[in-house]
């Protein structure tokens, strides 16, 4: 995050979120803590699905009992989908309520005509990617996402607000361009790891889904 007074309403829409994702918490506070965190930031759309996941991975964890000794790989297997499929369905309140004002603000935010940044309102020198079209915008991305993910892990080799720097990283034309083997080696990392959490089973491959989903 950059340090500047820019970022404090994403800050407050990410705490909001961490409100949230406590199902132990009363529904009336996690109203008020989503319809602050969407007041605050945009941010706080894009992170309800990964809210979403989390609170239900966080409520399944709590009421997953332990095997007993009798109990076969494929019961467990079994009973644990179950058991998943049972917190779902008692969330489902709270989802209904959290999904109708995500898209409660999505359709004010389309009657007000505010869901597009108007042409011309940021420049190059502010954000020189926000420009971009067709295969070039696709392939940069791709890169930049590449760049997120590595900051995630603590691999980052550009630095901090490389967004904000006119040329810091030059657009990527081409398919045959060198720097799209790290976008490259995401996916592969991201399709390898989540084989082998599926072959752990079901709650490795949940905590991988919630990983994801706040990448």
């Amino acid at each position: 995050v950059v340090a500047n007074a820019a970022n404090r309403p994403h800050i407050l829409a990410v705490l909001m979120s961490s409100i949230m994702l406590d199902p132990s918490n009363h529904l009336l506070l996690v109203v008020v803590a989503q319809i602050a965190g969407l007041l605050s930031s945009e941010t706080a759309i894009f992170q309800l699905p990964a809210v979403l996941a989390t609170m239900t991975v966080i409520e399944w964890k709590r009421g997953t009992a332990t095997p007993t000794a009798t109990a076969t790989p494929t019961t467990i297997r079994r009973g644990t989908f179950q058991s998943f499929l049972s917190t779902m369905v008692e969330l489902v309140p709270r989802y209904f309520i959290m999904i109708a004002l995500g898209l409660s603000y999505l359709i004010g935010r389309k009657y007000f005509d505010t869901l597009s940044i108007p042409d011309g309102l940021i420049r190059n020198a502010e954000n020189p990617f926000y420009s971009l079209t067709g295969q070039t915008r696709v392939l940069t991305y791709a890169l930049l996402l590449a760049i997120h993910f590595g900051k995630a892990i603590l691999i980052d080799p550009i630095g901090f607000s490389h967004e904000y720097g006119f040329e810091c990283i030059r657009n990527v034309v081409e398919p045959t361009d060198i720097r799209l083997l790290a976008p490259f080696a995401v996916y592969v990392v991201v399709g390898l790891v989540t084989l082998l959490c599926n072959r752990k089973g079901l709650e490795p491959t949940l905590a991988w889904a919630v990983a994801l989903a706040w990448m």
